[in-house]
């Protein structure tokens, strides 16, 4: 027969594996090791990145066995060089970037299409600086995020379009997303390589006649961002990878249901969500529940028309013909997601 004492060290013991199992993550057994994995991001923090902050907060990395943590980059090109440099296992990057690294001999896998085509970059100008029409851009000073980012090539793209050189511009480097709306109100720029996000905020912080100034235009055949890392680690580690996405798709679908969480999440991470302007938080949450690919597929069709276009227009340096599309832009996890999400 057991003794008093022996039962209540039973019973304590008890009580603290209730405990210790109500905090364990959902679905991770409190004893296994989580996969660590860092994830380069092409601009500093801000809300956009929101879809990384519920996750986090969630614990929905930990639900898919990762330990996620995320660093940042300036640009596209900057964040695949973070990547490259081991700095990262995943990166938010451009399909030109990862191209250009594919030629310089650096073995890449596409994995995942984050934002819809030609839905989020273009060029926010001002008519009192005498642009009415990308051509007008011809002499003008364009800020920009970094020479290695999507808010240049996008640019570049929209400049050839219209007969125009990158020569034919001054492209500057600003220092950040909170640069563009001084730079832009005080006459350091004529115009602006953006996003939908910064077109929002320069928008926002600026009074009703600087605003009625403004004029933007969509880059609307831009291949906009996808998630890449190098071949190496996408073979050996498809399923971390499925995982990692699983948990932001499912972050995804919480954003969706619940902006105003969604917000109050992200403002634990990035202080400045708390003091912008409300109306601007609600826009840009409305704008990145629109246009997310949330099955991550690629539309190859898409790839293959714009590609020998970039190549001409010197976006590229690889022949899109050497490269086997399918392989290099994988629509390989999108499937292993839906198996981890049962559908």
């Amino acid at each position: 027969m057991r003794s008093p004492r022996s039962l209540r060290l039973a019973a304590a013991a008890a009580v603290l594996l209730g405990v210790a199992a109500q905090l364990a993550p959902v679905g991770v057994p409190a004893q296994v090791k989580l996969q660590k994995m860092r994830f380069v991001r092409s601009i500093p923090p801000d809300l956009s990145a929101v879809y990384f902050y519920v996750a986090q907060d969630k614990g929905y990395f930990r639900e898919y066995g990762l330990d996620a943590e995320m660093v940042t980059a300036q640009g596209t090109g900057a964040a695949l060089t973070q990547l490259v440099g081991g700095n990262a296992e995943i990166a938010n990057t451009s399909a030109e970037a990862m191209l250009n690294a594919i030629g310089q001999g650096q073995p890449m896998v596409a994995f995942w299409q984050f934002l819809q085509n030609g839905a989020i970059f273009g060029v926010l100008a001002r008519r009192d600086r005498g642009v009415n029409g990308i051509e007008d851009l011809k002499g003008k000073t364009i800020g920009i995020l970094g020479p290695a980012s999507a808010t240049r090539y996008a640019t570049v793209q929209m400049l050839a379009k219209v007969g125009l050189k990158e020569s034919d511009v001054n492209m500057v480097t600003l220092p950040g997303m909170a640069a563009y709306g001084p730079a832009l109100a005080r006459g350091q720029v004529d115009a602006l390589g953006a996003w939908d996000v910064s077109r929002e905020v320069v928008m926002g912080a600026g009074d009703d006649n600087f605003r009625k100034q403004l004029v933007y235009f969509p880059a609307s055949e831009y291949l906009s961002d996808i998630f890449a890392t190098s071949k190496k680690y996408f073979d050996g580690n498809k399923d971390a990878i499925a995982s990692f996405m699983a948990a932001i798709v499912k972050s995804m679908d919480d954003i969706g249901k619940n902006p105003a969480e969604a917000i109050q999440i992200a403002a634990k991470y990035v202080p400045s969500v708390s003091s912008a302007d409300p109306a601007v938080n609600a826009k840009i949450i409305e704008l990145r529940n629109q246009k997310w690919v949330k099955d991550g597929r690629f539309i190859y069709a898409e790839y293959e028309r714009a590609l020998p276009a970039y190549r001409e227009m010197g976006l590229i340096t690889i022949d899109p013909k050497t490269i086997s599309l399918r392989e290099v832009f994988s629509n390989e996890v999108p499937d292993l997601v839906q198996k981890k999400r049962g559908r």
